[in-house]
């Protein structure tokens, strides 16, 4: 799901949320994503994205200052931040 400043309560509100902040003309963005899918799909772990071109304040707010940024949060706090492309079971262990 797409997050804006006008969903981002969803988030907050989840037990573990993962939140991908990307851009359409970001490569390690668009390799990076299927990865990210596929481990929501896996642990049920909702997954948001956020286009920075579109959501700037969002990024700003997070402090994102590279792409691809993935952060985990637990019960609306940042627990984990990534930036750059890691390997999957960085994500997987930083969701247990």
């Amino acid at each position: 799901m797409d997050v804006t400043g006008n969903n981002l309560g969803e988030v907050l509100k989840s037990e573990i949320a993962m939140v991908d902040f990307w851009a359409p003309w970001c490569g390690p963005c668009l390799n990076l994503a299927p990865i990210v899918e596929q481990i929501s799909t896996d642990t049920k772990v909702p997954l948001y994205k956020v286009n920075i071109e579109e959501n700037q304040e969002l990024a700003e707010k997070y402090g994102v200052m590279g792409l691809p940024t993935v952060l985990i949060f637990k019960k609306g706090i940042v627990k984990f931040s990534f930036t750059g492309t890691r390997p999957k079971e960085v994500y997987m262990e930083a969701l247990k």
